[in-house]
């Protein structure tokens, strides 16, 4: 598993959601909107920076484990790793049920 900070970084920052925050950020500083587009760059910093740190928490703990884990959807993460089985491994935004 990829545990590097800026391979996190890329991933998220190179969604739809973070490609138009640039775009928008640039038209405000052209419209002299500098406080405006200041406050936007840093909530998107702060969430991109925890957006990283809960995608590899949670790696972490699913590296580390060396049981079955049962855990709630609502503790994934996008790109998060789920492994089934001892060789197979999906990186995916759900959960997978197996009986």
């Amino acid at each position: 598993m990829n545990n590097n900070v800026f391979f996190y970084l890329c991933l998220q920052a190179l969604t739809p959601f973070y490609i138009f925050q640039v775009f928008s950020v640039t038209v405000w500083y052209f419209d002299e909107y500098y406080y405006y587009a200041t406050c936007i760059i840093f909530m998107s910093l702060v969430s991109l920076t925890m957006s990283i740190y809960q995608t590899r928490q949670v790696t972490h703990i699913i590296a580390q484990s060396k049981a079955p884990i049962v855990f709630l959807s609502k503790k994934l993460y996008p790109y998060c790793s789920v492994l089934v089985g001892s060789r197979n491994k999906f990186e995916c935004d759900f959960t997978i049920k197996l009986k």
